[in-house]
């Protein structure tokens, strides 16, 4: 490291540079470093769906979407910004002073969107002079790599999707410009959320059905997306027929690099999907038209956190033919879509801090104090011990039979692959066990427990709970308080342990009617059946009555 006397010394030499319009509109000058003799930009900026944490912010100097050795990368903090050195030696290539769109991108991966609690599972860029990087902005970055000037980019993106003109969108933080009523900063949010869930619920549809990476399923949903802004004209990504088009042309495009992608039946069930994707859209509109400025970005996380969770692996079920298309459409649209929108906790504004203290391995039986605050808590590879505090938490596991502990709050706890064990403890928590055989325990408050994949046990506890099995034979018990039991019409057979007449009810998924159903009493339990194929939707233990139409909602 120079001295002080030595960078005053060649302080005139490095002072056009530092001097230089680009920079003094994209770098800030305490974040000018010299380093044996080298100048060194720190690029500031922010990564926004929500405000993403702990991603990966790099400097993509090849351009080929792939983090290389060489290239100098940082992390975001909790609010999603990052200050990215750049060495001019080693990659300002025309030796003009400044990092050009011609010699890099802005790339983000990984991380945590911190309104949503959801991991970042796309890739995000930016041309390299850009204040923010954002899906919109990779729209822009995709449309100058087939050849358009980044003015050029930026208007078609604006135009297509009803952004006013004088918007930047290389420099509009537009979560946090909404509230201030700032011209466009409300059009440009929902604009950038409606991208953002088209391409997620695209790939993961795709996903179900693909061998192909995720990375490059995606690549071609941004794709299919940008054809359309190309060939002009508005696009309209809560019209059910336009988002067809898109899903199809993102289905074709991803067959040229997986031959064994199962086109018939994507093709069977994309009018459905896109159905589904957008009527999410169509939720995200309502947001600008009925709240005022300063609720839209925690109303727009809420319908966003459905979209890009629940309903996203929805998708991917469907396409792997794990879950029927028809169960995903009636879960994810109409008055059951609001109802889970609406249960959805509202977001801290700006952003939920993600907390990573609190991330403990098997084998550490003493955390820190978690504290009352809320927090994201992210597992790892790894068997995991995550536990909450007395805020109102989201944690989610990843690989590994981990053990999930909301603790005191309002909690929404994923629990990933393999078997996992998930409490609520109190508060009303939202409970997702994923794959695996995984046990669920709400605990006490007003619950609701979803299953996933696998043979699960379900224990909603004290409160008025809602339990669903989903695939796999499940067992529910719905504890004290006025229950509700889902009855899935998809894969699996349940047992419900202690239904209680005239206080518990049944829930009929996929439009079913109670005259669907045929109700034996047996030696084991109530059979409640399809009485056109007899197949057993559940088996209810112990009870002292007859079941009937009143048992229904």
């Amino acid at each position: 490291m120079l001295s002080e006397e030595e960078k005053k010394a060649i302080l005139p030499a490095i002072l056009p540079i530092i001097a230089s319009p680009f920079l003094l509109n994209n770098f800030l000058f305490n974040n000018i470093s010299l380093v044996r003799g080298d100048v060194t930009l720190g690029a500031v900026g922010t990564a926004i769906d929500g405000y993403i944490s702990g991603a990966t912010v790099f400097l993509d100097a090849n351009k080929n979407g792939i983090k290389d050795t060489n290239e100098p990368s940082t992390t975001t903090d909790s609010n999603g910004k990052y200050n990215l050195e750049i060495p001019l030696e080693s990659f300002d290539k025309n030796k003009n002073g400044q990092i050009e769109p011609e010699e890099g991108n802005l790339v983000a991966f990984g991380g945590t969107d911190t309104a949503t609690g959801l991991p970042l599972k796309n890739t995000l860029s930016a041309p390299v002079d850009a204040a923010v990087v954002t899906p919109l902005t990779s729209l822009v970055t995709d449309l100058m790599a087939g050849g358009m000037s980044q003015s050029e980019a930026e208007s078609k993106v604006k135009s297509a999707l009803s952004i006013p003109g004088e918007v930047d969108l290389l420099d509009l933080d537009p979560i946090a410009s909404t509230p201030k009523n700032e011209p466009g900063a409300a059009e440009t949010l929902v604009a950038m959320t409606k991208v953002q869930n088209i391409i997620i619920q695209t790939s993961s549809l795709i996903d179900g059905a693909s061998t192909a990476d995720n990375t490059a399923i995606t690549k071609a949903v941004v794709e299919a997306i940008n054809n359309k802004i190309k060939s002009g004209g508005s696009l309209y990504l809560s019209d059910s027929a336009q988002v067809e088009s898109i899903i199809q042309q993102s289905v074709a495009k991803v067959k040229e690099i997986d031959s064994n992608l199962n086109t018939q039946k994507l093709s069977e069930i994309t009018p459905q999907a896109a159905q589904v994707m957008a009527e999410a859209n169509q939720k995200t509109d309502r947001v600008k038209s009925n709240f005022l400025p300063e609720f839209i970005p925690s109303e727009i996380a809420k319908v966003q956190k459905e979209a890009l969770g629940k309903t996203a692996i929805d998708l991917e079920e469907a396409a792997a033919g794990t879950k029927p298309i028809a169960v995903v459409v009636w879960e994810n649209t109409g008055e059951y879509l609001t109802a889970k929108i609406q249960g959805n906790p509202v977001p801290s504004q700006p952003a939920v801090p993600v907390v990573t203290g609190d991330i403990i391995e098997v084998g550490n039986t003493a955390p820190e104090n978690p504290g009352d605050e809320d927090k994201n808590l992210a597992g790892t590879d790894d068997r995991d011990t995550l536990i909450g505090g007395s805020g109102n938490d989201f944690i989610s596991a990843i690989k590994a039979s981990d053990s999930l502990d909301g603790g005191a709050g309002n909690d929404s706890i994923y629990g990933g692959r393999e078997l996992d064990t998930l409490t609520g403890g109190d508060g009303d928590d939202i409970l997702f066990g994923g794959r695996g055989a995984d046990s669920l325990d709400g605990g006490e408050g007003n619950d609701s427990l979803y299953g996933g994949k696998g043979n699960d046990t379900l224990l909603g506890g004290a409160g008025d709970d809602f339990l669903s099995g989903e695939n796999g034979d499940d067992f529910l018990t719905g504890g004290g308080g006025n229950d509700r039991f889902l009855l899935n019409s998809g894969n699996g057979s349940d047992t419900i342990d202690d239904f209680e007449l005239g206080i518990d009810k049944f829930v009929l998924d996929n439009g079913l009617t109670f005259q669907d159903l045929a109700i034996d009493r047996t030696a084991t339990g109530t059979l409640l059946k399809l009485a056109s194929t007899d197949r057993v939707l559940a088996t209810v233990a112990g009870l002292n009555g007859t079941i009937t139409a009143a048992d229904f909602v």
